[in-house]
């Protein structure tokens, strides 16, 4: 009896598991408000310091790399450009990289990109620490 019992669980989360596992093979909707992000620029001189377009075909990205590590925490990394959100970019394993896709992407979709931004909970993580500060407090000065 308790045999039985045994396989009958064993049969049912076997199903559950087969039942599962197609599910999590899908991919993520792209988060709201998100647009298409462009192709690749005449060349990387064209980028602020930090960001580059990396690979070719299927294989371009959108690259950023931080001068410093970038813990991770709950908030989630943000590329933004023209005040507008272009996508949720994927972490490297060295805590600094960061890389957006470019698969779906028109041949000039980056042509024009300008006060492209790297955000995480609201805060800015591509520019120098304090430096929105001194800006404020320089303001103020003058």
């Amino acid at each position: 009896m308790i045999r039985a019992r045994r396989t009958w669980a064993a049969a049912a989360a076997a199903l559950t598991l087969l039942g599962v596992a197609p599910a999590a093979a899908h991919a993520a909707p792209r988060p709201p408000g998100t647009t298409s992000v462009p192709a690749t620029p005449a060349g990387n001189a064209d980028l602020p310091r930090g960001w580059q377009v990396t690979g070719t075909g299927d294989d371009r990205a959108l690259q950023w790399r931080s001068p410093r590590n970038v813990p991770h925490g709950d908030a989630r990394v943000e590329f933004h450009a023209d005040g507008r959100l272009l996508g949720v970019p994927e972490p490297d394993d060295d805590g600094r990289t960061f890389r957006l896709p470019l698969r779906d992407t028109g041949p000039a979709a980056l042509d024009g990109l300008e006060d492209l931004q790297v955000l995480a909970a609201g805060r800015r993580l591509d520019e120098e620490p304090g430096a929105s500060a001194w800006l404020g407090v320089h303001s103020l000065l003058q």
